[in-house]
């Protein structure tokens, strides 16, 4: 099994080797404390151009190597950034998408993508890179004097301290906005774009006197976090001046017991400040750094392998007691719906306006999965089958055409490589839309625009209905087929569908139109998302022919 744990490795390489040139890097700048301690006990004393020279000639090569490392860890981190952003982003979603996972799971694996790779691409790591030096500071003080050492640390640990605080403290400042049942956002909103008619109404007054009361709570809320933030940051900002004056004051009483050099007491100061900057660095990105560790969490989790599917031999569907529910309602749509269709058959789904025809066409293809029962082609769950399935078994065309942004040809042969031309001219022409669609500005290579809002909505169902046929399903479902169609393209439909039942293809047609019931074998009686029967279509044609003509 491959998961993105594995597929992280090249990441895990990318941050060995940062933090390899990371140690480099702040070895290196120690060059600076050292050339300063030679330069005031060494170079000065002795009035030595010569040492000077030489001394400031390896500070500047030291430099020079630190910097080109250091861009060098840069640029690692923006490639491991980047591959993450591209090519996991594109695994993970492949993945999501195969295995037919929920939108806000999508979503949510998608702002992992985001955060780990955003963390790397802008450096938001490299703080915590450097924050050992931190550490390695208190150390290096401990060879000058171990009371500079404990000094160094209890800075540093102070002024950590007020930093996370500081930290902690500052999203809940930008993000409260006194969201509660009285949150005024959507009441601004809703003035917004009322304006005009609010005024000349009279009622400008007394809405902003509505959002002021309901606003109240949320400025109360924010102004008591912000005075924390405002402690915590004017806490740290003291303790970073005091840890310096406590460092410079040890090594002032060190001096004067003859235990210190004057030198030492500049490296120590110079020590310090690296060392508490390399503390507010981290902590001033530890909101990217978290986020990025958390979508490495997250990501790291997730299984990557292929799904294996078994071939769809015969193409038998079965839902039994499977109930489906609209998920930005909350309700079910269909309720214990069982059902059988063999391979072969043609199905017509009849019923009046909200009796589920739509639901089961999607319940069929593979859109709504159950919340109960189970929805199975061959034995294997419908959305398993058409996410992971190569072709898909079901073709499906809803009765609103979903496009994707893209040509006409991406969304016929989906986004297909090499060859999809000739797939979907196929499929088109066995659809009986070619001609429609060669006609366009473009032909197939015409862009639909965001949802297809660039082609009316008779092109939109052409693509739609050359969509469903590609690649030769063995099941092709179609919700309402005949809708926008006039007579000649209502008879290129039957034509179509008469087509495919002599090629064996299972029928699935949600409709009351009689002359496409017609085709079938047996409909499909709805009523409130239940099945109340299925009975032989020729036992039916005449009475929904009927009540056709009563609605109308």
């Amino acid at each position: 099994m491959r998961n993105s744990r594995r597929s992280l490795g090249q990441v895990r390489r990318a941050l060995l080797v940062a933090s390899v040139f990371s140690v480099c890097i702040n070895l290196l700048m120690l060059v600076v404390p050292v050339f300063v301690m030679q330069l005031l006990e060494a170079a000065l004393p002795a009035g030595s151009l010569e040492l000077i020279a030489v001394l400031t000639g390896l500070a500047a090569l030291a430099l020079a190597v630190a910097a080109v490392l250091d861009y060098c860890r840069a640029l690692i981190l923006l490639r491991a950034g980047l591959w993450v952003d591209h090519t996991l982003g594109a695994a993970v979603l492949e993945a999501g998408l195969s295995r037919g996972v929920s939108p806000e799971a999508l979503a949510t694996r998608g702002s992992a993508v985001k955060a780990l790779g955003a963390g790397l691409a802008n450096g938001a790591i490299i703080p915590l890179l450097d924050l050992p030096w931190a550490v390695a500071a208190c150390g290096l003080l401990y060879w000058l004097h171990p009371m500079l050492a404990l000094a160094c640390a209890a800075a540093v640990t102070a002024h950590l301290i007020c930093l996370i605080t500081l930290h902690a403290t500052y999203p809940a400042v930008r993000g409260n906005s006194g969201a509660t049942r009285n949150d005024p956002t959507p009441w601004h909103a809703a003035l917004s774009r009322r304006a005009d008619v609010i005024a000349a109404d009279g009622l400008a007054a007394g809405a902003a006197r509505r959002w002021e009361h309901a606003n109240r709570a949320g400025v109360a809320q924010s102004y008591r976090i912000g005075r924390r933030h405002g402690v915590a940051r004017t806490a740290a900002r003291t303790l970073r001046a005091a840890g310096l004056v406590g460092v410079s004051t040890i090594g002032g009483y060190l001096h004067v017991t003859d235990t210190l050099a004057p030198a030492a007491i500049v490296v120590a100061m110079l020590v310090v400040t690296r060392a508490l900057g390399q503390a507010e660095r981290a902590t001033d990105r530890w909101d990217h750094i978290r986020a990025a560790r958390n979508g490495w969490k997250t990501l790291a989790a997730l299984d990557l392998s292929p799904v294996a599917v078994a071939e769809i031999a015969s193409g038998h569907i079965s839902l039994r007691n499977a109930t489906f529910v609209n998920a930005a309602q909350g309700n079910a749509v269909l309720a214990n719906v069982t059902l059988a269709i063999a391979p072969g058959e043609a199905v017509g789904i009849v019923g009046m306006p909200g009796s589920g025809k739509s639901a089961l066409a999607a319940a069929l293809a593979g859109v709504l999965v159950p919340v109960s029962g189970r929805a199975e082609i061959d034995g294997i769950a419908i959305r398993l089958a058409q996410c992971a399935g190569q072709p898909r078994p079901i073709g499906y065309m809803a009765d609103e055409p979903r496009l994707l942004a893209g040509s006409v040809l991406d969304n016929i042969s989906g986004f297909g490589g090499q060859g999809a031309e000739t797939g979907a001219a196929r499929a088109a022409f066995l659809a009986g839309v070619h001609e429609m669609l060669a006609a366009l500005p473009g032909g197939y290579e015409t862009d639909v625009g965001e949802d297809g809002s660039a082609l009316p909505m008779r092109v939109r169902r052409a693509v739609a209905l050359a969509r469903a046929l590609h690649g030769n399903p063995r099941v092709v479902v179609l919700d309402e087929p005949e809708l926008r169609l006039d007579e000649a393209g209502l008879g290129r439909l039957i034509a179509t569908l008469e087509t495919l039942r002599r090629n064996g293809t299972s029928l699935v047609i949600a409709t009351n139109e009689p002359r496409l019931l017609q085709l079938t074998d047996n409909i499909v009686l709805l009523s409130n998302g239940t099945v109340e029967a299925v009975l032989p279509s020729r036992q039916i044609t005449g009475r929904v022919a009927s009540q056709e003509k009563r609605v109308a």
